[in-house]
């Protein structure tokens, strides 16, 4: 099965990365690719600080909404028609 994710490129996020990882790891996943088109609206100024209070309450290490070069996610490029998209 080949899994496509489609996400904000414009901020990419390490979660997203740890997601790629995991999905390419499960049973049954063929592939994984990206579809990193920028959103629509931009990136909310409110986000970052969302995933701060999120880490606090729920004692996450606050390092999984830091940002990564959208460069990280080009090795989840791949041709194809996907079999499942997953839009975040």
């Amino acid at each position: 099965m080949h899994v496509r994710v489609r996400l904000d490129g414009a901020n990419p996020r390490r979660w997203h990365v740890a997601l790629l990882d995991r999905l390419s790891g499960l049973p049954g996943i063929a592939a994984v690719s990206v579809d990193a088109a920028p959103g629509p609206d931009g990136w909310p100024a409110q986000a970052d600080l969302l995933f701060r209070l999120e880490a606090l309450i729920f004692r996450l290490a606050p390092n999984g909404s830091r940002p990564v070069p959208p460069a990280d996610l080009a090795a989840w490029t791949r041709p194809g028609t996907p079999d499942l998209v997953l839009d975040l």
